[in-house]
């Protein structure tokens, strides 16, 4: 095209400045411009695929090993001790501590201590409880309900025992005012306890599992604890997550 275009003869404005070899390097550069534009974005939209595909099957993996890894439990029974105490030093305390929504400064506390089942074959080894709630009923009627949210962000140690029993310990904390009806209420042998307990459990393998356990339990009269044994536990599904080690080591701040 350049050559035939240097056969035609013209004259004025329209007369060549250049020769043939400066207009076939003008050229050349232009389609040179052009070449390493187009393999550019060829190579910037493969290299955008690769990582569409490496992020996808890294999801994938993550997918499968939490799927592989996760845990999961049912309670059977919950401890309760009798007497209240009035806990202090939260910082240094070990197992969960959740507190009445409606609790002042002026509160008790309560030990409780929860027997689960795990019911796949991953072992739970910690414990985070988000919240819980506490109904007593008689003869079909909510005489007490406390609503308690955890005070602190750190996880537990699960004492692991044989055949899929695990158990953890929380302490229950509640306004003073509502210590008498409490009391009353679990000693009662008419009366039928339900809980409702929102946790994070992590397994062996930093897999965190979140779930709601739901138990209605049966009291009976052990020393001066009241144990309350579950009939028909239930459990819900919240979904699964990595956690970091950092987060496993406890060092969230409260």
């Amino acid at each position: 095209m350049v050559n035939l275009l240097f056969k035609i003869h013209s004259s004025g404005l329209l007369s060549a400045e250049w020769d043939a070899g400066d207009a076939l390097n003008y050229v050349a550069a232009i389609a040179g411009f052009i070449g390493t534009v187009v393999l550019g974005y060829i190579a910037y939209s493969q290299n955008e695929m690769l990582m569409r595909q490496n992020n996808k099957l890294q999801e994938l993996e993550e997918n499968s090993y939490i799927v592989n890894n996760n845990s999961m439990i049912i309670i059977e029974k919950i401890r309760i001790a009798e007497k209240a105490h009035i806990p202090v030093d939260f910082e240094i305390h070990v197992e969960q501590i959740v507190a009445d929504t409606d609790a002042t400064i002026n509160y008790v506390g309560y030990d409780f201590q929860i027997t689960a089942k795990r019911i796949n074959e991953h072992t739970p080894v910690l414990v985070h409880i988000e919240k819980c709630d506490l109904f007593c009923e008689e003869n079909n009627q909510i005489i007490t309900y406390i609503e308690a949210k955890n005070w602190c962000d750190k996880f537990s140690r699960i004492a692991i025992h044989k055949d899929g029993i695990v158990k953890f310990e929380m302490n229950f904390i509640i306004d003073r005012q509502k210590k008498q009806e409490f009391e009353e209420a679990i000693k009662k042998s008419t009366c039928n306890l339900v809980v409702e307990i929102m946790f994070q459990i992590i397994a062996n393998k930093n897999v965190a599992t979140r779930c709601k356990c739901r138990a209605y339990l049966n009291s009976e009269q052990i020393g001066n604890d009241i144990s309350w044994k579950s009939e028909n536990p239930m459990v819900f599904y919240y979904g699964n997550f990595m956690v970091k080690e950092y987060e496993i080591a406890g060092e969230k701040k409260c």
